[in-house]
């Protein structure tokens, strides 16, 4: 214990070196910037040496307890063998003191991300979508932070417009409400109304301080997560590194996001269900985004979107739908769908249900390769064709992984034959499936993540988003399965003709032939093999309606 307590202070005393450090990349004369980035990095050396020393000191206690627990048994039941009851990795005192770190060590993380603010946030929001595959004890404490972040006040809001067009805001706003709409981690939205022409708009700010922290808070990172792969050996995280830092600096280029909002909207051109607001170019900057206000309510305010008339699951269906024709048919992606870039308006003249689309910062173009073989993937793994999932699986360079695709996608084996589509899973292969995957370690999870294209790493990223919201519209599996899987078949006929407009058609009469007939196939062959399941379970249960 002490020499895990002399870690820490040392760790905290080093912070402020290297926070001086990393500083002088942001902004080497403000005495305030380097005192921030000294005090940024004692907090995060700090708990990171904490959060280390909890796992190495408790699970090393656990192993042990349960090595002297195997001990006793072995020795009750005359056992000669004294390893008979024992596994360090599965004993019962390391699961639970196991989970009890993860409690422990995620709020942690979320109070590190909360005084910290900005960037720290940021990560700590990807770490909460990184559910199912980091402990749901971790996501669950971290996802939090959608809803928690630091307002900057009337002066920063000022000198960061000034700074962006060299004017006061009250010179191009008649009206101006100083307190947010919303705010996230990178900046807020505040209402306003313009001089000319007289319309009311939605003004998005970057926050203040970013523009002297980012960089010293990235360099932060970078070692913090090789402080952190030097003391868990079996870690190989720094690949996310380069991935994170490019992720935020597009996200913090509104110019970027505005060029991704016009081309989302061309792309969904023609589908009056979805809708972009439109921007303002002439107020809009890196640090500033100024777009048409939309009022309408939440994706997740499920109250609010019944007082509307509308049918929250018809709403989950017309969400998965557009996040599916994204992903498998125009490949350019919203990686970032989580219920607070998602809004739901009535049609403003045909009355209908409209989706609109927020946040336009982080979006990514799939390459062909990747997207057409994704959705071989998605059709082989519903019509249960092994020999189309291991062709996918060699296309996007996963082969090892074949096995596992069809339980990540689906949360089934490709070979189970006496299950439907969405079908509740029953405890008996639940637990099947907990044992077939749970001797994964840690690090044979972040191993698989990063021998995912990159672009699959972000499709996964926001298929697990639209999941989280589809069911709490009341969607069912089923629905969201096949529309993945219906888009997936269709998707292989589009292609992308250049690399800023994403294909509207498939690209030639015949290859639109030979995908309608796919389409045909693909729904007849699911259907007979629905239906061949549902008269095995009536003839062996007497129903068809049983979980598998």
């Amino acid at each position: 214990m002490v020499r895990w307590v002399r870690v820490g202070l040392g760790t905290t005393v080093v912070a402020g070196g290297l926070g001086l450090a990393f500083s002088t990349h942001s902004d080497p004369h403000s005495i305030h910037t380097k005192t921030q980035a000294v005090v940024r990095g004692a907090r995060t050396l700090a708990v990171v040496a904490a959060i280390t020393a909890d796992y190495k000191i408790s699970l090393a206690l656990a192993k042990r307890r349960d090595r002297l627990a195997s001990v006793e048994a072995n020795v009750a039941s005359a056992s000669n063998n004294k390893d008979d009851h024992f596994s360090e990795r599965n004993g019962a005192e390391y699961k639970k003191v196991l989970l009890e770190c993860h409690v422990r060590c995620a709020q942690r993380l979320l109070w590190l991300c909360q005084a910290n603010a900005g960037v720290y946030v940021k990560v700590g929001q990807q770490i909460a979508a990184l559910r199912p595959h980091v402990p749901e004890q971790i996501t669950s404490v971290m996802a939090s932070l959608h809803d928690k972040a630091v307002l900057s006040t009337r002066e920063e809001v000022e000198s960061v417009f000034r700074d962006q067009f060299g004017i006061a805001v009250a010179d191009v706003f008649a009206d101006f409400d100083w307190t947010p709409i919303g705010c996230a981690s990178l900046a807020q939205v505040h209402r306003a109304k313009l001089h000319f022409p007289p319309r009311w708009v939605a003004v998005k700010i970057q926050h203040h301080h970013l523009q002297h922290t980012v960089d010293s808070d990235l360099e932060l990172l970078e070692w913090t997560v090789g402080a952190v792969e030097k003391m868990w050996s079996d870690l190989d995280l720094m690949w996310l590194v380069p991935l994170c830092r490019h992720n935020i600096k597009r996200e913090l280029d509104f110019e970027n996001e505005a060029k991704n909002g016009q081309k989302c909207a061309r792309m969904f051109a023609g589908r009056d269900w979805v809708y972009v607001p439109e921007v303002v170019q002439k107020w809009t900057g890196a640090r500033v985004l100024t777009m048409e206000l939309i009022d309408g309510v939440n994706i997740d305010q499920t109250d609010k979107i019944q007082a509307l008339g509308f049918d929250p699951k018809q709403v989950a269906t017309l969400f998965t739908d557009a996040f599916s024709h994204m992903i498998f048919c125009t490949g350019f992606v919203h990686c970032d769908p989580h219920p607070g870039n998602i809004m739901i308006r009535r049609h403003p003249t045909l009355g209908s249900t409209q989706i609109v689309l927020l946040d336009h910062g982080l979006y990514r173009q799939l390459q062909d390769d990747v997207r057409i073989n994704f959705c071989s993937l998605w059709e082989s793994v519903l019509l249960q064709d092994g020999q189309g999932v291991r062709d996918a699986c060699h296309g996007l360079g996963l082969e090892e992984y074949e096995r596992l695709m069809p339980i990540v996608l689906i949360g089934r084996h490709i070979n189970d034959n006496t299950a439907m589509v969405g079908d509740t899973i029953t405890r008996e292969k639940r637990l099947e499936l907990a044992r077939e995957v749970g001797h994964q370690s840690f690090s044979d999870v972040t191993n698989f993540l990063e021998a995912l294209p990159r672009d699959l790493l972000f499709i996964f990223r926001a298929l697990n988003l639209v999941r989280v919201t589809h069911d709490s519209l009341g969607g069912s599996r089923k629905e969201r399965f096949k529309s993945h899987a219906r888009h997936a078949v269709k998707g292989r006929s589009y292609r992308t003709f250049d690399e800023d407009t994403p294909a509207l058609a498939p690209v030639s009469p015949i290859i639109y032939l030979t995908d309608t007939y796919r389409s045909l196939r693909f729904e007849m062959r699911l259907m007979v093999a629905e239906w061949v399941i549902y008269w095995w379970r009536w003839s062996r249960f007497g129903s068809p309606f049983v979980a598998q």
